[in-house]
């Protein structure tokens, strides 16, 4: 087994807001916050590599627009001194960058380039419309005898043009027609009390790991798991609820996903949910033999969220937040997001 990974990380914002039932502000006991540490050293992004590309036959300048319309998360520009292209980001999409330069810096064939034809070209992975939509943004300004249209029925894309032009713009859409990248992530949710000995009720073996480490947080009790397939650059949204005392959702982006690791846009609400208007603290759902207490009426007790960027590999298990959830003080709620196979 891999060594875990787990690391407390949040990028954009953790918005902690919890609200007593019935109660008003400045009234009956603070929940007490809980420590959650830093459990590990948080994954460093990817280091960033500088590339200058010489262009041999093409514009630089052209070249340059042309890559950057791609939709690259590094940045493109053009040097046109030495017609040549200039990038900055990883190596991974570097290496997308210098082939997709290589198939359009072509020379241009003077028998071919007054010639005007129509061309069909059948996509295997991605949308007609898509990509479509992306060829003519990249080409139709510079060129209007050019016409890029989406057959959308047949998945096809038609290009009319002169033929130089049409060579290039197939070029890039092949390029852009890849299978698109997925991730499978576990969304697992915990609870956890200080006011009671670490440890905590046996997990199942493949969170065996992540106990060990939850025990810092005193007992922990497993409340429920939520997974998904997530598509890259495509919204994804996963929710579920846990009797009558938590409901979740979880929205985002997979920004980005590479062989071994992901770039993950996160979005989490726990709601924690008093039922019958404060009757009840336990965690556990309430049984339906038992009478309802209190106003008549389920009331939210607290609400946790968290706005988060990660950066993950394959394997690591993060915990994105903990915080007081506001069922009694030194009780937390623990979200922990796993990337899997």
């Amino acid at each position: 087994m891999s060594a875990l990974l787990m690391s407390l990380i949040v990028h954009v914002a953790l918005t902690l807001t919890l609200a007593a039932g019935g109660q008003q502000a400045g009234t009956g006991p603070e929940p007490q916050p809980t420590p959650a540490g830093r459990m590990s050293r948080p994954e460093r992004p990817a280091p960033e590599t500088i590339r200058v590309i010489a262009v041999k036959y093409a514009n630089s300048r052209d070249l340059a627009g042309l890559v950057a319309a791609t939709g690259l998360s590094g940045r493109v520009s053009d040097d046109s001194r030495t017609n040549s292209i200039v990038y900055t980001g990883t190596n991974d999409e570097l290496e997308r960058v210098v082939r997709l330069i290589g198939e359009l810096d072509r020379p241009i064939e003077k028998e071919a380039a007054g010639g005007f034809a129509s061309r069909s070209l059948k996509l295997r992975h991605r949308s007609s419309d898509e990509l479509a939509a992306t060829a003519a943004a990249a080409f139709q300004p510079s060129d209007r005898t050019m016409r890029i249209l989406s057959d959308s029925a047949r998945n096809h894309i038609i290009i009319t043009g002169f033929e130089s032009g049409i060579e290039r713009a197939i070029a890039l859409i092949e390029s852009l027609d890849t299978p698109t990248a997925t991730a499978q992530l576990e969304f697992v949710l915990f609870h956890a009390d200080l006011t009671r000995r670490p440890g905590g009720l046996p997990l199942p073996e493949d969170l065996a790991d992540v106990g060990k480490e939850l025990s810092k947080l005193g007992e922990y009790k497993l409340l429920g798991r939520l997974s998904t397939v997530v598509a890259e650059r495509e919204p994804f949204e996963v929710e579920g609820s846990i009797g009558r005392e938590l409901a979740v959702e979880i929205s985002g982006m997979l920004v980005q996903a590479a062989e071994d690791g992901v770039r993950l846009r996160l979005n989490a609400r726990m709601r924690l949910i008093r039922p019958d208007g404060g009757g009840s603290d336990e965690i556990a759902p309430r049984s339906a033999s038992q009478p309802a207490t209190g106003r008549g009426s389920d009331s939210p007790i607290g609400e946790f969220r968290v706005q988060s960027t990660l950066i993950a590999r394959v394997g690591d298990t993060v915990v994105v937040g903990a915080a007081p959830a506001g069922w009694k003080p030194g009780e937390s709620a623990v979200l922990v997001v796993r990337v899997k196979q």
